[in-house]
């Protein structure tokens, strides 16, 4: 996966006071595709901030029978996704890591907003990206881990494309219709 821009500011988070559990319980009977959608975007802004006790609700949402596992892998992948956002500014060898790889792409007449695709980038930032992808990794292991999630842990660790395949099922589940790839996972193409 390619590295993330570093964090902008951060927005205010939504009003609603609910608990995790209970905004992700209506998220989740809500019929309405367009209401979904906007308490969703509502309810990823209030996880960039705090990632934990979303990822702690899916869980206990799962282990109750509420979702299915494909649902609970979507939900923890996307919501684990936050820290790493969160992490690319701090964390010092992500940053490390960035850094190489901006000049890189300075040095090939990149702009700042430019980058290469997976596969096409020199050598050298290839295996950059592949540095940022085992630190990433470890970093959401280790959060995922730390907020009870061991079983979302272990198969990241053990099998990343049937994690991958698992969560893109349980978000085809609140948006079937849509043909456009999950915001997770992006498209082969760029692999």
């Amino acid at each position: 996966m390619r590295r993330q821009a570093r964090p902008a500011k951060k927005t205010a988070p939504t009003a609603d006071n609910r608990t995790p559990a209970s905004r992700l319980s209506a998220f989740i009977a809500e019929p309405g595709p367009e209401r979904k959608s906007r308490m969703f975007s509502r309810i990823r802004q209030d996880v960039d901030d705090t990632p934990g006790p979303w990822i702690q609700a899916a869980r206990a949402l799962h282990v109750s029978g509420d979702i299915d596992t494909d649902v609970y892998w979507y939900l923890a992948t996307i919501f684990v996704e936050a820290i790493v956002y969160r992490l690319s500014a701090v964390d010092p060898d992500l940053v490390r890591i960035s850094d190489e790889m901006v000049a890189i792409e300075a040095a090939h007449g990149l702009s700042e907003f430019e980058s290469f695709l997976v596969s096409k980038g020199p050598r050298e930032w290839r295996e950059l990206s592949a540095a940022w992808d085992r630190r990433s990794l470890a970093l959401k292991v280790a959060y995922l881990r730390a907020h009870d999630a061991d079983d979302v842990a272990h198969a990241m660790e053990v099998d990343h494309e049937l994690v991958a395949q698992r969560a893109e099922a349980g978000r085809q589940q609140f948006w079937p219709e849509e043909a456009e790839p999950s915001p997770f996972f992006p498209p082969q193409h760029l692999q």
